[in-house]
């Protein structure tokens, strides 16, 4: 081992050792279930922010959000603009009615308004609780993907050491401390993110001329992917990816108002005590992710410029025949571009990019099978004490189970992983919406509404995913190509809208 590789490995070896210090210490402090899964709604200002911003830029952030940038320039920047929205819109349209209604009645869990909301009803519990487990669990999976990844890259390890690293990490200050050790290792990582991001951006940028030479020379490239609107806000109306058209229907809905209503986001706006998260909360989130994303994007559009001038050599997708592995030019130029030093607390940012994600996720599936539905739905007289048993067992078994996956990761893994967030947009977000300021909104409508969006968003995935996965049916409107979950949006809307009007509501008024 040269000396790069032992400044990275000591790097993410004392990185990892913090995790674990916070997450027994968090321990220390979760003596109830609601600590462990709520942090007992005693988060604080830089807490909750960091946490929302941890929870939302993961391994999709760290590695496919750069991608992007490589292949299609500026005309993905929009992407930017839509990810740290979801955490402002979960915030304000969410969060400042469900964190104060989680004070007056001890909701726990988004599944724990939505019972109280109608009726007490087990089935809106259940489908709700099981399908945050499913869509959980498969961003799970991409998450261990992307840590195998990058432990490769950076500390030349085989790809399933890497993955066990983290996973036996994680699940122990998880498993420790739950909703209090997240945040608090989050608080860290979001702080090395954010510093460890912009760093290399500035850098790499640099390293290919400086920003106004970088430009110039995105603009001179005339080969490869996309490369008529490298330096254009979008592409070709009829163009996948880049067309306006998919760009409202991807950036604009699906990613915006999926991202708002995702489990391991909207649960923690119940999690803060602090006023000043509903009145600074916003903007500053909004800033932190904002300021990582668009360093990424710059850092993959840099990636381009430097493989245009020779500088750098992308390897070939190990699934894609004859595409390059786009997903690979943050850490290959980094590691090329910088100071082993600097790459180190790159590898480290990288890192809490991905695991600031993971962890809450795993906390996640853990309270929808502990809590929403053991404690719920089979055993309502289970004691915090058996519930944090189960909770903290389904963080092993998850943990576990995830990480054998990602070890052999299925070629429709991909799909699945798009898919889960069409589930997201489609089961939560009519639902909640409706929910919370719709009086019409009946039991009925609510549950028409999540079924319809769960099954639809699986059935038109399978409509318009490329064979052989699907029927590679194409989506379009007025030539323009769709991203397919704005479909099953549409379809969900209609069925709960439909239902709750042809039934009579019997609330419980939870508002």
């Amino acid at each position: 081992m040269d000396v790069a590789w032992i400044e990275v490995a000591i790097a993410v070896a004392i990185y990892m050792a913090i995790l674990v210090a916070i997450g027994l210490a968090g321990a220390r402090k979760a003596k109830t279930m609601a600590d462990f899964i709520a942090a007992s709604g005693t988060l604080g200002f830089s807490s909750y922010v960091l946490l929302m911003a941890g929870s939302i830029m993961s391994g999709m952030t760290a590695l496919g959000v750069a991608g992007v940038g490589y292949l299609a320039g500026y005309a993905t920047w929009w992407e930017q603009l839509a990810v740290p929205s979801a955490m402002v819109i979960s915030t304000i349209l969410f969060g400042a009615k469900l964190n104060r209604l989680a004070r007056e009645k001890g909701y726990l869990t988004v599944q724990d308004y939505l019972a109280e909301r109608f009726d007490g009803s087990k089935a809106i519990r259940g489908v709700s609780g099981l399908a945050s487990a499913f869509v959980c669990f498969i961003y799970l999976v991409g998450q261990y993907i992307a840590i195998g990844i990058v432990m490769k890259v950076a500390l030349g390890l085989e790809y399933w050491q890497g993955c066990l690293v983290a996973m036996v990490i994680t699940v122990i200050y998880v498993m420790a401390g739950g909703l209090l050790a997240v945040a608090w290792t989050t608080l860290v990582q979001g702080a090395i993110l954010i510093v460890g991001m912009l760093a290399t951006a500035t850098i790499l940028v640099g390293h290919v001329g400086g920003w106004e030479a970088m430009n110039l020379k995105l603009a001179q490239i005339t080969s490869g992917p996309f490369a008529d609107c490298l330096t254009k806000p979008f592409g070709a109306w009829e163009a996948p990816l880049v067309s306006p058209m998919f760009a409202l229907t991807l950036f604009g809905l699906t990613v915006l108002l999926g991202l708002s209503v995702a489990p391991h986001i909207v649960n923690n706006t119940m999690a803060f005590r602090d006023p000043k998260c509903l009145r600074w909360g916003p903007l500053a989130m909004f800033a932190a992710g904002f300021a990582v994303l668009a360093s990424v994007k710059l850092i993959g559009i840099a990636g381009r410029v430097a493989e245009w001038e020779g500088l750098l050599e992308l390897p070939k997708h190990p699934v894609v025949a004859g595409s390059k592995w786009t997903d690979m030019i943050l850490p290959i130029f980094a590691k090329q571009a910088l100071h082993p030093m600097l790459f180190a607390i790159l590898a480290v940012a990288i890192l809490a990019a991905v695991m600031s994600t993971t962890d809450r996720l795993m906390l996640t599936v853990a309270s929808n099978v502990g809590y929403d539905i053991y404690r719920n739905l089979i055993k309502p007289t289970a004691s915090d004490a058996e519930v944090k048993a189960i909770g903290r067992a389904v963080v092993a078994v998850v943990g576990v189970a995830t990480y054998l996956i990602a070890l052999s990761p299925p070629p429709l893994m991909a799909w699945l992983i798009w898919t889960a967030l069409g589930i997201m947009l489609s089961t939560w977000f009519p639902a909640l919406v409706a929910a919370l300021y719709w009086k019409k909104t009946t039991k009925q409508g609510c549950l028409a509404g999540m079924l319809v969006g769960l099954t639809s968003t699986l059935a038109v995935g399978f409509i318009a995913a490329k064979p052989p996965l699907g029927l590679g049916v194409k989506l379009a409107i007025a030539g323009g190509p769709i991203y397919f979950p704005v479909v099953s949006l549409a379809l969900s809307i209609v069925a709960l809208v439909a239902v709750s009007l042809a039934t009579k509501p019997k609330v419980k008024e939870a508002r």
